[in-house]
């Protein structure tokens, strides 16, 4: 079996086919996201300290990316067995993109609606105390709220990307012509609001690419 590294913009409704791949046989290793290491934990203070990059340090995150050390980043990337995936919130520089592959694992980017996007990334941080900007975001009007999270600001604990160039952090992955590019929408099938026929078209192709057996994994995940 493959080792596998899905890649998303944050809030693209990645847990669908992750729950598919689980169904698939394959096992999660692990995340990678400047989630980790931004919010008010004791244990993201140790983070940020402990895996602080020295000399070029690697870029995580896509809403408020930060810069890690690059050794903790492969030490993530390199521990995924045969059978097993990592998740990540990954782009702008190519740096993950080639560890990966140094280590062998095969990318699926996970893409969606950029207003579905926008709207669920609003909702997400006003209901996780933890995230680093659900204290800035509960203090401002829903209009700001949506205003910044469209164009970006410079909060005083992160600084939150434009939507758009969130989404276009991900084109290194995207371009990538051995990467699988899956949309939500052809995953979610009838009873999410999509299609019955795209889904099983889009579970055949994930199927072939991971190397699954397609007919008895499409009915799991039915």
């Amino acid at each position: 079996m493959h080792k596998i590294f899905v890649n998303s913009l944050p809030k693209s409704g990645t847990h669908l086919l992750l729950k598919c791949l689980e169904l698939f046989g394959f096992e999660e290793r692990g995340h990678i996201g400047s989630g980790l290491f931004l919010n008010a934990s004791v244990k993201a203070y140790l983070r940020r300290f402990i895996h602080r990059p020295i000399d070029q340090g690697c870029v995580i995150g896509i809403d408020t990316p930060i810069e890690v050390s690059r050794k903790w980043l492969e030490g993530k990337v390199q521990h995924v067995c045969p059978g097993q995936f990592i998740t990540g919130h990954v782009g702008y520089t190519c740096d993950a993109l080639l560890l990966s592959q140094k280590h062998g694992l095969i990318p699926i980017i996970v893409v969606r609606d950029p207003r579905a996007v926008l709207n669920s990334f609003v909702h997400y941080v006003l209901d996780l105390k933890e995230h680093v900007l659900h204290r800035e975001f509960c203090q401002l009007t829903s209009v700001e709220r949506y205003r910044y999270a469209l164009f970006g600001h410079a909060f005083e604990t992160a600084m939150l990307q434009p939507l758009k160039t969130r989404c276009h952090a991900l084109d290194p992955w995207v371009n990538l012509e051995t990467s699988l590019t899956v949309r939500f929408e052809d995953i979610v099938g009838a009873k999410g609001g999509g299609d019955d026929q795209a889904q099983l078209e889009t579970l055949c192709e994930i199927s072939k690419y991971v190397d699954a057996d397609e007919k008895q994994n499409y009915q799991r995940c039915r």
